[in-house]
């Protein structure tokens, strides 16, 4: 069988280094027999292959700027692989129309991968309606990332709506390394000596406003809580910590890749989750993964990944003083240990290699279906 994936963000990723996640997912489909292929976008054409039988094929990026874009000759890599089913990522994406027309080129079901849900931008939800009502009779199946985007699917009338939440390539993570060599890791294992207490918070580079919040968060807690934040480009968060007076109890670390993302978890109380919209929540899967409790504002994916007094704790409330409250409560009561218990308990369902075979059961159903009727 062949799988083609359009990835629907035109922002660049490098598939060697961070946790695709469709590179995940073909891994799994590869060893059991798949040929699968992604398309992405890039600065240059460009094929990698991770294993045998999965490929990851930028097309050149054109267009809005150079880090947003469309992929120029797309269409022509999915002629040349001639897939048995093809999948697109999210709706309000330029890999949308792309798909419609590879589908009716190729007459091949077209299955939707969802996280979307509606959020603030009110001309985005009317967008995304708008290009649903479009799309709705061309897919064949809809794989939602999260079940608050499978009552949104349900409701704009999508087809064979089944929950299938993203996980963690095992391969692409190096569980327990310290890497010890790098001067933060260093430097927050002496503050952690010193009886600092440590929360992190891992960004996507996309959600600036988390980082006011949790200076703020920051600014409420006693001067033994300090922060450890990735992801997020270190000059913008220093310098909000700097506004927020508390530049000394932050280290930013800037970008990290999958084999050293534990080392921030693994020198971490707990990881703050605290996004208003969040279309899966892949870094408190990973907080999960090794063991690391998440505080999380319930919203998205975070409602499926964190089960509240579980291996997490739920704060509806995204006001600061809250936040720092029921921190404080759970660390210094002793309830923390009880959730970093629990957090590694369902480590092996966070995997692709137990997440795959859902999407595995859709693909089949649905290839059955379009043959029985062809």
């Amino acid at each position: 069988m062949k799988l083609l994936i359009l990835r629907g963000s035109s922002q660049y990723v490098n598939p060697l280094v961070y946790n695709v996640q469709e590179i995940g997912l073909a891994k799994v489909l590869a060893s059991r027999g798949w040929k699968v292929r992604i398309i992405s976008s890039g600065k240059a054409p460009k094929t990698v292959a991770p294993i045998d039988g999965v490929e990851w094929v930028e097309c050149k990026r054109v267009g809005l700027s150079k880090n947003l874009g469309w992929p120029s000759g797309t269409l022509r890599k999915i002629r040349e692989f001639g897939p048995d089913i093809i999948q697109v990522q999210d709706i309000l994406t330029p890999s949308t129309i792309l798909a419609a027309v590879a589908k009716a080129q190729a007459n091949v079901p077209l299955v939707l991968s969802m996280g979307e849900y509606p959020s603030g931008r009110m001309t985005r939800n009317l967008a995304r309606e708008a290009l649903a009502s479009f799309m709705k009779r061309r897919y064949s199946a809809v794989l939602c990332k999260t079940t608050t985007s499978a009552t949104y699917c349900e409701k704009l009338g999508l087809p064979q709506v089944t929950v299938c939440p993203v996980g963690i390539d095992p391969e692409a993570y190096a569980p327990g390394s310290e890497r010890s060599e790098m001067a933060w890791v260093r430097g927050i294992q002496e503050k952690r000596s010193r009886g600092k207490r440590i929360l992190c918070h891992v960004g996507r580079l996309d959600k600036f406003d988390n980082i006011p919040f949790l200076m703020q968060v920051l600014q409420q807690l006693p001067s033994e809580y300090e922060m450890l934040i990735a992801g997020e480009p270190r000059e913008y968060g220093a310098n909000v910590a700097n506004q927020f007076g508390v530049s000394e109890r932050v280290t930013f670390v800037g970008s990290v890749p999958n084999r050293v993302i534990g080392t921030v978890f693994n020198n971490s109380l707990a990881t703050l989750s605290c996004s208003t919209f969040e279309p899966f929540g892949l870094s408190a899967v990973e907080s999960l993964y090794y063991g690391c409790p998440v505080f999380a504002h319930p919203t998205g994916g975070l409602l499926d990944i964190v089960a509240n007094e579980q291996n997490g704790i739920h704060i509806p409330d995204r006001e600061p003083r809250t936040w720092a409250l029921v921190i404080r409560k759970t660390v210094e009561e002793g309830t923390l240990e009880t959730l970093r218990a629990n957090a590694t308990k369902n480590r092996h369902q966070l995997t692709w290699p137990h997440r795959a075979l859902a999407y595995e059961r859709v693909y089949m159903k649905v290839l059955q279906i379009s043959r029985s009727m062809s």
